[in-house]
Formats: C-alpha cells, structure tokens, sequence
C-alpha cells in the first residue's frame, strides 16, 4: 500500500479505536479499499470485486450522527454497508429496505500462528470442489466470487479417506469465513483445525487475522474462542440492501 495524505488520515482517526475497525484497517493495509473520506470525524472505504471491480461493500465510521448522515449520502444503490455505530445502522434503516446483522470482531492476539494439528489433512482448495462449496455453504452463491476465493488461494479444504469433508478460508474483504463441515464429517475436530489452518495462512501472509458472527451464535462464538481469537465487545452492523 501507498502512504498518502488521506491514508494517514484513515488511519489516524481508525486507530482510536483500532479493535472496533480491525475490518477497515485490514482493508486499507491490504489494498482492498478506496478511501472515499477521511477526516478526525469519520471514515468511510469503498470495496470493488477483484473479478468485476463493481462495488460490492461499504465499512462506515463515524464519530457523530451528523457526519454519519452525510456519509450515507455518499454510498451508491444496493452495495452493502458495514456500520461500526449504531446510530449510522439506524439512519441507513430508515433510508433503505435492508436485512440487518448485528455481529462481533474477534482478531488474532499475536503475530506467533496456531500450532498445526497433525491428524488432519488439509490443502488448498481447486476448481474441482466449487460444487461441493456451492452445496453446502449458503451465504455465497456466486461462482464468479466463489471461483475467485479459490483460484487466489484463499479457500482450503480439509481431507478424510480422500474425501473433501469440510472447508474455511477468507472472503473477499478479508474476514476469516467459509467455515462448514460436511454433516457426515462433524464433531472430529476438523472446523477448529480448519479455523487455525487459516489463521496461519494469514498471519504468514502478514495479515492480522479477523473474524465476524451474528452476536447470538454461540457456537460460532465458542469456536474462536476456542481457536485463540481475541473477541470483542462492540458491535457493528451488516446492512445488506434488497435488490
């Protein structure tokens, strides 16, 4: 990334608070994100798809409701917002049908990675599993974006008797995610090996690795914990538009 002006005055005012924006600050080390406005009363970034470079997410901070309003005025039609305060969650409901999903950041505490479990196999995904991926894992249906995860390496899968039994990696804005099991291969241990297999992948990449659950999954919650993430206790606010 490129230190500019505005970089510096991203992160200036996101560093206040560097736990409640790990999202946008990862963002912005990794390159994923235009700066659409950066000053000490708020942030907001803009990410494009590598595939199509459509926008496809907004990440929003802002320090007052007024900043935030003006903001808002700012996203484009029908792209996702991730709001990291209420009052902005509040003000884009009001402007906007949307589905709403309060969740919670976890991040990795340290730049040592998880130890590797030795009993489980795992190994990067290829264009040959896409369709177990698209069978089993509902939150992304898109193959161009699911083709994209994969062809990056962004997508690992975990191997019993030389049968993909489950998979996790990162999505698009970095977040870790993906993380399903096939029924049949449950309770194994295999999504907590899955969890700290990508957690190594990034920390070896030199990304801070970071995470995100609806606030009411527990067992979402309980696993990374379990995996060593650090969670913490503000929330932000998914916004996804209906189109």
């Amino acid at each position: 990334m490129q230190y500019t002006d505005i970089t510096s005055r991203a992160l200036t005012y996101l560093l206040r608070s560097p736990h409640l924006h790990i999202d946008m600050t990862e963002a912005i080390y990794r390159g994923l994100a235009e700066i659409c406005y950066a000053q000490p009363d708020g942030v907001l970034l803009r990410l494009r798809a590598p595939w199509n470079g459509r926008p496809f997410l907004y990440e929003c901070s802002a320090a007052t409701p007024e900043r935030s309003a003006a903001l808002l005025e700012q996203l484009e039609p029908n792209v996702p917002l991730v709001a990291h305060q209420e009052y902005t969650a509040t003000q884009y409901q009001a402007l906007h049908p949307c589905v709403t999903q309060r969740c919670l950041q976890g991040q990795w505490p340290s730049f040592t990675p998880p130890a590797r479990d030795p009993e489980v196999e795992i190994w990067p995904l290829d264009l040959g599993d896409l369709p177990v991926v698209l069978e089993h894992y509902d939150l992304i249906q898109d193959e161009e974006e699911l083709s994209y995860l994969i062809c990056t390496g962004q997508l690992y899968g975990a191997c019993v008797d030389d049968q993909l039994a489950g998979f996790a990696g990162t999505h698009v804005e970095g977040t870790l995610g993906l993380l399903t099991v096939l029924p049949e291969y449950r309770r194994r241990g295999l999504g907590l090996a899955l969890e700290r297999y990508v957690i190594r992948q990034e920390v070896r990449r030199g990304h801070i690795p970071f995470c995100q659950m609806f606030d009411d999954n527990d067992i979402s919650l309980h696993l990374q914990q379990k995996a060593g993430m650090e969670l913490h206790p503000q929330p932000i606010w998914w916004l996804l538009p209906h189109t």
